[in-house]
């Protein structure tokens, strides 16, 4: 008992550190006045099952503004007569007058927030809560440590309410938001909580894994923590600098003739001239950023350019230009560019230039205006270029990762991609080796920059097998400790023929964003600079598929599991030595007894999907929109003539965006989810064979879908239903269609097959019951066939007859009256019969 009490608490600490880290993956962003009116973001909380509160209420959630510039209802809260308290963004008062302006169409009440234009930059979250209390007739709202209150919200204890964000009804105005962690107390308790951390659909799951609430259009903010967006696109010189401001968040690009600026905030390209230009150009050189004293240094590195100037220091602040020359006698292209403890010096490492590779460390001396060799003692590390680096946990410490070279630096003896980190401490001048990997699968150099986390126990880098034309760069985050590492972007595609194309990392703190400068080679005159982004931590592929499969609570699922294994193993305990038998639970199918539901080795499809593994556990959770689509796509297909779905025509249906290798991918590890979720369950298997795959079953699975079809063939085999059959098709049927959280498109003739087939059996076991007089079972037989084709006059005038016959004439009239309104609704006129 102590250890398992141990390894319950071991179990909540893991669970919330994950908890609290997942956090900042969780919300949706929404899509603004900016798109078209159809696609603006809309959120809604019980929208079908208004809800009641006793007295007073609390609403909280975290906001984040992406754009200042889109005005429109964060959210409403609405009653049963349609009437709501709105919040809204206003931001048309004026440049620096921005506010929340929180009112009531019930009362005509209206209270504006101010908000500081300032607290809005990076895109940072904050928290907004919302007291109401409904005696009193007000509501309290809490942001950045003050409140504000509204008297006469007009929401009172018998009022029923539902809670939307964005885009509803007639005032179709949305700004550009994210939310995230909505929570809802009621007297001081809470009551209901949606995180948002769902990563693709259009369900909201409250902590319990319950469906509560839809949204259409929605951008899962995790998915920005693994795609990357594309910010822009524009030409440059040939072989333009590349800086970054993190403190002003721009991204620096340096011409001859002048200096561009892109704003991903803003999203702006602004360009400004230089005076006068630059009088060399930059070919095997870089640029780099001082923020001390705003001021960017270019240099070339080249011979050819030594004279009259190779480096040129520009002041931001008015452009002027001034020219030095110092000198390292080599190319040394695709080296390392820091600066040093408190930007007071500058620094080069490593290259390739003069059919040699470097493991120079130079410095910058401002005095003598030379780059000066900077001795080093300690491990040897090899000569190379295409390595990353970037500053260590000291400041005084730099770390060099990988590259391509060898240990004599001499090309002619060839060149290998190198998987090391060394650190070098800037002070003692002492270089330390930390590890080397064993030569991966697939071979790549990183890019020339190195991204330390927060916590300083991993760093990111963009990685691309260099070696080839047509390639791509994806981020890699590399444990410091040990090297593992794992991909965690999608990739992006780039040609690296030239040896001017060169790839950056940079990071912003403040917006938590990485973002990935692609500078590639056109012709001798122009390259194309691409800017994208994303947002951290960045997730790897794996991550984000179990996100897709996960939307439940870790914590309580964590403390409710070892609970339940804590008090079983009491229990055992407790009852060891004692031989009880439970009798095993019967199967639908059984003869002679009534047809039960299976809660073991189970899977629903009709109505709401449901999966139960092999101890009985719900596992639905498990199931992704997208291994929902994979299992219904196999269960289709494994009772077919041609023995299984082929492995080309699944992937052309699942993932019909994607290329070849990115589909490969994909359907790998989606494949490889389901097998894990089916080792759970029994009498289920999942064959790959003859490049297709199926599902085997055994007696021990039940699928309603496949005892349907089976319950069919036999009724279309006999001629009629025996009164069983027809019982336990009711008991499948009526918990609604099949697969209705699915709307690709490729499932429509799937399901317009079965609701044929289900039709065609409902419509002859109807016209036999009526005519054998079995009015009861046809009534009810009729109820389900409704749910299939609501306007079949035949069906309608057999259960009107049925009805009356049994003396249930009031049943008659609803049933007539529920046609006609599904009539008038399909046709757009009344029903006349």
């Amino acid at each position: 008992i102590k250890k398992i009490f141990i390894t319950i608490t071991l179990v909540f600490l893991f669970s919330s550190i994950q908890a609290i880290t997942e956090k900042t993956t969780h919300g949706i962003l929404f899509k603004s006045g900016a798109s078209p009116i159809n696609q603006r973001t809309s959120l809604s909380l019980f929208e079908e099952d208004l809800r009641k509160f006793k007295n007073n209420f609390s609403l909280s959630f975290e906001l984040s503004l992406w754009d200042i510039e889109q005005f429109g209802y964060i959210f409403r809260i609405i009653d049963e007569k349609e009437k709501e308290v709105s919040f809204v963004f206003v931001n048309f008062r004026g440049e620096n007058d921005l506010f929340f302006d929180f009112n009531s169409s019930i009362t005509n009440k209206s209270l504006q927030i101010p908000i500081d234009k300032n607290d809005l930059k990076g895109k940072k979250w904050f928290l907004l809560k919302f007291d109401f209390d409904l005696k009193s007739n007000s509501a309290t709202v809490f942001l950045q440590n003050k409140s504000y209150t509204l008297q006469g919200t007009g929401l009172t204890i018998s009022s029923s309410l539902k809670f939307v964000y964005g885009l509803y009804g007639t005032n179709l105005d949305v700004p550009r938001i994210a939310i995230r962690d909505i929570r809802i107390e009621e007297q001081g308790k809470l009551k209901y909580a949606f995180p948002l951390n769902e990563a693709d659909g259009e369900e909201v799951h409250d902590s319990n894994g319950k469906a509560q609430g839809y949204v259409k259009n929605p951008e899962w903010i995790i998915n920005h923590h693994y795609h990357w967006k594309k910010e822009i696109s524009f030409h440059s010189d040939c072989t333009a600098g590349i800086a970054y401001d993190e403190l002003h968040d721009r991204i620096i690009v340096i011409n001859r003739d002048s200096v561009n600026f892109y704003e991903p905030q803003s999203e702006s390209l602004l360009t400004h001239t230089l005076s006068p230009q630059l009088p060399f150009t930059i070919f095997s050189g870089e640029a780099i950023y001082n923020p001390e004293k705003n001021e960017c240094y270019v240099y070339d590195l080249d011979p050819i350019n030594e004279k009259p100037f190779s480096m040129s220091v520009i002041e931001l602040e008015n452009y002027s230009v001034q020219n030095r020359n110092p000198s390292t006698g080599n190319t040394l292209h695709h080296h390392n560019v820091f600066w040093g403890n408190n930007y007071s010096d500058l620094y080069i490492f490593g290259g390739y230039g003069s059919y040699s590779y470097s493991n120079l460390l130079y410095r910058y001396d401002k005095n003598s205006d030379q780059w000066d060799p900077v001795g080093l003692k300690g491990d040897k590390i090899n000569p190379r270029f295409f390595s990353a680096c970037g500053h260590g946990d000291d400041p005084s410490e730099i770390l060099i990762f990988g590259g391509f070279g060898n240990e004599s630096g001499k090309q002619e003896l060839g060149g290998r991609n190198l998987f090391d980190l060394f650190s070098i401490d800037l002070e003692t001048k002492e270089i330390s080796k930390r590890w080397e990997l064993h030569e991966p699968s697939t071979l790549f150099v990183p890019c020339s920059n190195l991204v330390l986390n927060q916590e300083k126990t991993h760093f990111y880098t963009l990685c691309c097998p260099h070696h080839q034309v047509k390639t791509t760069t994806q981020l890699y985050k590399f444990n410091i400790s040990d090297g593992s590492y794992e991909i965690v972007s999608t990739p992006i595609p780039m040609l690296s023929e030239k040896i001017n194309t060169t790839v950056y990392l940079f990071f912003n703190e403040p917006s938590q964003r990485f973002y990935a400068v692609i500078r590639e080679f056109l012709n001798n005159r122009t390259s194309e600079i691409r800017i994208y982004s994303i947002l951290a931590p960045p997730v790897s592929e794996n991550d984000l598929m179990i996100k897709k499969q996960d939307s439940f609570p870790v914590i309580p699922c964590a403390v409710a599991t070892c609970s339940f294994v804590l008090l079983f193993l009491i229990i055992r305990r407790f009852y060891s030595g004692r031989n009880q038998n439970t009798p095993e639970k019967i199967r639908i199918g059984t003869e002679g007894e009534t047809p039960k539901e299976p809660s073991q080795n189970a899977v629903f499809v009709l109505g709401d999907m449901t999966v139960f593994d092999n101890k009985g556990t719900d596992i639905t959770h498990r199931f992704s929109a997208k291994l929902k689509s994979l299992y219904a796509l196999i269960l289709f297909n494994s009772k077919n003539a041609e023995g299984g779905i082929s492995t080309e025509s699944l992937t052309a249906k699942l993932w019909p965006e994607k290329d070849i290798n990115g589909a490969k991918n994909i359907r790998g590890v989606t494949v490889k989810h389901l097998r894990n979720i089916l080792t759970d369950m029994d009498g289920i298997t999942l064959v790959h064979q003859n490049s297709k795959y199926l599902f085997t079953f055994k007696k021990s699975f039940y699928c309603d879908y496949i005892r349907c079809v089976q319950i069919m063939e036999d009724i279309q085999n006999s001629g009629e239903a025996n009164e069983r059959n027809l019982d336990e098709l009711l008991l499948i049927l009526k918990k609604g269609t099949l697969f209705p959280q699915l709307q690709d498109t490729w499932i429509d003739s799937y399901k317009s097959d079965f609701e044929n087939q289900v039709e065609k059996i409902l419509i002859q076991s109807i016209v036999n019951l009526y005519s054998n007089k079995k009015y009861h079972q046809m009534v009810r037989l009729s109820e389900v066939y409704f749910m299939i084709d609501p306007l079949n006059e035949e069906v309608l005038d057999l259960s009107l007859k049925a009805f009356k016959k049994i003396g249930k004439e009031k049943q008659a009239e609803i049933l007539y009256s529920r046609f006609s309104a599904n009539y008038k609704n399909s046709m757009g006129e009344e029903y006349k019969k």
